[in-house]
């Protein structure tokens, strides 16, 4: 008798050694109630804490764009816009010091123009009335083909939104060094637009698009 009652405080004794430690409760069996002393067990209870990730991202805070109907040759040192194309930017730079990755979202990206032009979805070229086609390129490389993606500015009408694209871009996470990657507004314009009368009606100094948008950042899952 004696060796099957210490089998049975062995076999509990082992069962309960193998599960997770959180408090000093030992369940040990008897010779008269050791089976039901098991099944009531030893109960736990755990609050976990969260691991939340880093998420710094750095934007800039100002930048220039200039209508060039002509193409002529634009430089101006003190916002650095230096081209020749209809629409004149400069390559602008996000960096990310997030230890995960972040996925780039762009909100209400507009093209307001002033009285008299008219921002259009396409290539403004062709177009008859004085026309702007405004967009932005983002991603690795903005001068490299199929390294960057577009999004259409809108000039939707009284509280409307403008256009939005999610994940449109994903910073890696920062290993040794930051994480970049590049934006620019561009576009074209029609070079000599006319009224709906068929009547000249050249670009003037008051006409203009103001340009905005907003970045947000999502953490992605670090792989």
């Amino acid at each position: 008798m004696k060796k099957k009652i210490l089998s049975v405080v062995l076999a509990l004794t082992m069962a309960m050694g193998m599960s997770i430690s959180a408090f000093a409760d030992t369940v040990v069996g008897n010779q008269e109630g050791a089976a039901a002393t098991a099944a009531a067990g030893a109960s736990l209870s755990v609050q976990s804490s969260t691991n939340l990730p880093v998420v710094k991202v750095t934007v800039p805070t100002a930048a220039a764009v200039v209508i060039n109907p002509f193409q002529l040759a634009y430089k101006d040192t003190e916002t650095g816009l230096d081209g020749n194309d209809q629409v004149v930017s400069v390559v602008k730079k996000i960096t990310s010091d997030s230890n995960v990755p972040v996925s780039v979202n762009i909100e209400d990206f507009k093209a307001t123009p002033t009285s008299g032009v008219t921002v259009v979805a396409k290539t403004a070229v062709a177009a008859k009335v004085k026309s702007a086609y405004i967009y932005m390129a983002i991603g690795e490389d903005v001068n490299a083909a199929k390294k960057f993606t577009t999004i259409v500015a809108t000039n939707p009408t009284g509280d409307a939104k403008g256009a939005e694209k999610a994940a449109i871009y994903t910073l890696p996470a920062k290993e040794t060094t930051a994480t970049e990657c590049q934006f620019i507004v561009r576009g074209d314009v029609n070079a000599n637009p006319v009224t709906a009368e068929g009547a000249a009606d050249p670009w003037t100094a008051n006409d203009k698009v103001t340009v905005s948008f907003k970045f947000t950042f999502t953490p992605q899952i670090a792989k």
